[in-house]
C-alpha cells in the first residue's frame, strides 16, 4: 500500500515512493484518507505521467542498470525499462535515478548509448521529465541528472531516434 499522504514521509520521499511503485508496475493502492490528505500528497497521487508508466501496454517492471551491486549508504541507483504509450503504441525507455543517501545530494550520469537508450551519440533524443512534463531535445551524449536531493529522484522518459 502506498505511504503517500500518511504523514510518515517527506514530500521528496513521497514522490520517490510513488515513482518507484509506478516504475515497478505495482498496484497503486492508496492508504491515505482522501478526506484529509494534503494537496501536495494528492498531487503526487494524481501525477498522470507516472500513472501512465505504471499502466502502460508493455507491463514489465524496470530493472536496475546502475549501482545495482552497491548497497552501501549514500549509493544511488538507476532503474530503466521499456514504456509503450497506450494511445499511440509508440515505444520509448524510462529511467528512474534514486538518491538513497540520507544527507548528500547526488549527480547521476546516464550514458544513453552504453545503457541501450540510443544506438550512437549522433541519435537525436527527447527527454521528458515525468513530474513536470517538460521536454528537451538533445543528442544521445551522456545525460547528467544533477543535484538529486537525499531520498529524492529524477524520473525521465527518453526517446532516441537515429539522426
Amino acid at each position: 500500500m502506498l505511504q503517500v499522504g500518511l504523514g510518515v514521509l517527506t514530500e521528496a520521499e513521497e514522490q520517490t515512493h510513488f515513482a518507484l511503485w509506478a516504475f515497478a508496475k505495482a498496484p497503486l493502492i492508496i492508504g491515505a484518507d482522501l478526506d484529509t490528505i494534503s494537496n501536495e500528497s494528492l498531487a503526487i497521487l494524481k501525477n498522470q505521467y507516472l500513472i501512465d508508466i505504471n499502466q502502460d501496454d508493455y507491463g514489465q517492471q524496470v530493472g536496475c542498470i546502475i549501482g545495482c551491486d552497491d548497497a552501501s549508504t549514500g549509493a544511488y541507483h538507476v532503474y530503466a525499462g521499456k514504456f509503450v504509450n497506450q494511445t499511440s503504441k509508440e515505444g520509448s525507455l524510462v529511467a528512474l535515478s534514486v538518491n538513497w543517501d540520507d544527507a548528500v545530494n547526488a549527480t547521476v550520469a546516464l550514458d544513453l548509448v552504453a545503457n541501450g537508450f540510443a544506438n550512437a551519440e549522433t541519435d537525436k533524443c527527447t527527454t521528458t521529465d515525468l513530474w513536470t512534463g517538460d521536454t528537451n531535445d538533445h543528442y544521445a551524449v551522456p545525460q547528467t541528472f544533477a543535484d538529486i536531493a537525499p531520498h529524492g529522484h529524477a524520473a525521465k522518459k527518453i526517446k532516441c531516434l537515429p539522426f
